[in-house]
């Protein structure tokens, strides 16, 4: 970690998913599945978050995050899907 952002709070949004990709990236790797991308599966949902880690960056370039089936994060907001049963 640079000295510069040593003891620094980062405050946007990671997924567990994003850590692919930001290690990928920093190992110099193509994070891209080409087998699957060829049987025409959507690509990985992993984004690299290291300029925001390091501090490069003050806004993630993950702007949703879909928690569960009936979770989901998109911004300040969380929209949650079910009903309330008394």
């Amino acid at each position: 970690m640079p000295e510069p952002a040593r003891g620094t709070a980062v405050d946007g949004m990671i997924a567990i998913a994003d850590w692919y990709g930001t290690l990928a990236n920093l190992a110099g790797v193509d994070p891209t599945d080409h087998s699957a991308a060829e049987s025409g599966l959507p690509p990985i949902d992993s984004v690299d978050v290291w300029p925001l880690v390091i501090g490069e960056n003050t806004t993630s370039p993950r702007t949703e995050i879909l928690v569960t089936e009936t979770c989901l994060i998109q911004g300040d907001l969380k929209l949650i899907r079910g009903s309330v049963r008394y």
